[in-house]
């Protein structure tokens, strides 16, 4: 598991207009310890919904931003598909090797942009989403 002090530093958002996301999850619990576990992100809540799914509220250390762990049922088509959340960490290159020696999938080793560097994370659902440097 990554160190939390590293976690405090590299897992943040530059986006405060929201303070949740919605993130598509066939299987919470799974979802959930994938983003506690690797990611190091914390549970906020983890409550029965519908009967048929739980509602899984993350926090981002050091960020205003959350990430919910939640599909309804008109978007089941989206589980394991590109999601377009983006988080930044400082070290693009070491995170990533930290998350690899971790067994966190990815689509690909980390490009380089004129605008900064990023790859490709994929979580347990087959969810896609970019982590960022500039």
């Amino acid at each position: 598991m990554i160190d939390a002090d590293l976690h405090d530093a590299v897992f943040s958002s530059d986006d405060q207009r929201h303070q949740v996301r919605q993130h598509p999850s066939f299987r919470p619990g799974p979802g959930a310890r994938f983003y506690t576990d690797k990611l190091g992100f914390k549970i906020l809540t983890d409550k029965p919904f519908d009967g048929k799914q739980r509602w899984n509220e993350l926090s981002i250390p050091g960020a205003d931003t959350g990430v919910v762990l939640f599909t309804a049922d008109a978007h089941k088509d989206r589980i394991g598909t590109f999601s377009g959340i983006s988080f930044h960490c400082q070290d693009l290159q070491k995170t990533y090797d930290e998350l690899v020696a971790q067994g966190v999938e990815f689509a690909g080793p980390p490009k380089k942009e004129p605008w900064g560097s990023f790859v490709i994370v994929r979580d347990p659902d087959g969810n896609q989403f970019v982590l960022s440097a500039r």
